[in-house]
């Protein structure tokens, strides 16, 4: 699984209610891949705007990213996992 980190650059707390009610605390971060999918996340467009105004920085946990790069990020893990499930599914299903 892929770590998506969320960090609020903002001084109030932001929440996602589309991801669980995740809440971002202002200055903080939370792990969102921790309480939503990374389908979910991917289709926030709360999350989506907050990172293009600039109020949200992704993080895998290693590398903070820009925010065409944080998009990116997202939409290509979430690519990933829909990949993985699509062979984990063939197999079983022989």
């Amino acid at each position: 699984m892929q770590t998506v980190i969320a960090k609020n650059n903002t001084v109030s707390d932001i929440t996602y209610a589309e991801l669980g009610g995740a809440v971002v605390s202002g200055s903080g971060q939370t792990t969102l891949s921790d309480v939503s999918t990374v389908y979910e996340i991917n289709l926030s467009t709360s999350l989506e705007t907050d990172i293009l105004a600039g109020d949200i920085t992704i993080s895998d946990g290693n590398n903070d990213f820009t925010e065409t790069s944080a998009l990116n990020y997202i939409n290509f893990i979430d690519k990933k996992s829909s990949q993985e499930y699509s062979i984990v599914m063939a197999i079983a299903l022989g």
